[in-house]
């Protein structure tokens, strides 16, 4: 798996292994792409990193949860949830499109979609936003490979 996300600053190293772990069991094999966002929890229970990722023709999203206490081997809580993409009924795609300044003619072009399945869930990929420039590439393959799944 690329890295695209620290953990290092929030978690110890037994958590950290703990996470890794648990995603290679979510994922189950090398992923076609995978993309971490990490968030910044104040309490119990409140998301520390989301995971997604798409292996074969399924997409995973994983969250990890602080669990609350500075008990190093204290295990954060993680859950994983597996959606078929040839179920996907519709993708809602935004596009933000900057114009270039002076004399380029390079337009810097981002993707944000929204995922639909039929039980009325739903997945957002955001690439519109700042991020770290390792970190974008990631989000922009699995948003190619979302929309390589839909009949455009």
């Amino acid at each position: 798996m690329s890295k695209n996300v620290s953990l290092s600053s929030l978690v110890s190293d037994p958590q950290h292994l703990a996470i890794a772990h648990g995603l290679a069991a979510a994922v189950g094999g090398e992923p076609d792409a995978f993309f971490g966002i990490k968030h910044n929890p104040s309490g119990k229970g409140e998301p520390l990193y989301t995971f997604t990722w798409i292996r074969g023709g399924v997409l995973g999203q994983a969250e990890v949860v602080n669990p609350g206490n500075d008990d190093q081997w204290s295990s954060p809580g993680m859950s994983a949830c597996l959606r078929p993409l040839a179920d996907v009924q519709k993708v809602d795609v935004g596009v933000d499109v900057t114009i270039p300044s002076g004399t380029t003619l390079d337009h810097s072009v981002k993707l944000k979609v929204k995922a639909h399945w039929p039980d009325k869930s739903g997945v957002i990929l955001d690439a519109t936003g700042s991020m770290d420039g390792n970190a974008r590439p990631a989000l922009e393959k699995l948003i190619a490979l979302v929309l390589d799944r839909v009949d455009r």
